[in-house]
């Protein structure tokens, strides 16, 4: 069984226990790193949300769980951290090491997903326009996660 994660029309299917992990990991690194009151109750909230809703199987919709720009790009940030510390040996079963390269991959796309969908936000609610001569990630710059 497996779990979809979303935001607008981006999505990956990761297995359950993957996904367990990888909110395990973004609850470790969150409650790390949350620099205000308002990122400490995210944090409680998506506690939450595994201690009293999910269940195998369970998608998640980040827009639905992270409803606001600064909180989508809190857990970007965090999901970026989660897979450089995976790729650090920080986090995680250590004496095997056959699971680091999805773990680092899932996290990281699922970050990449974030800022890809507070981009679209930035540029009308659509993917922005480029062209092959565009040289940044957006026509107006990158889109500063960690403000």
């Amino acid at each position: 069984m497996s779990s979809c994660i979303s935001v607008g029309e981006q999505y990956i299917f990761v297995s359950n226990m993957r996904f367990a992990t990888l909110r395990s990991f973004a609850l470790e690194v969150a409650e790390a790193t949350s620099r205000s009151e308002e990122e400490r109750d995210w944090v409680q909230e998506l506690r939450r949300w595994e201690d009293e809703e999910w269940f195998n199987g369970t998608d998640f919709d980040m827009d639905e769980r992270f409803p606001t720009v600064e909180e989508k790009k809190f857990w970007a940030a965090v999901f970026f951290d989660v897979a450089d510390a995976v790729f650090r040996r920080e986090l995680g079963n250590q004496t095997i090491t056959t699971w680091q390269a999805s773990a680092i991959g899932d996290a990281w796309i699922i970050a990449r997903m974030l800022t890809t969908a507070l981009q679209w936000e930035e540029h009308g609610g659509s993917p922005p326009k480029r062209t092959l001569s565009d040289d940044d990630d957006t026509p107006d710059g990158p889109t500063d996660i960690r403000g």
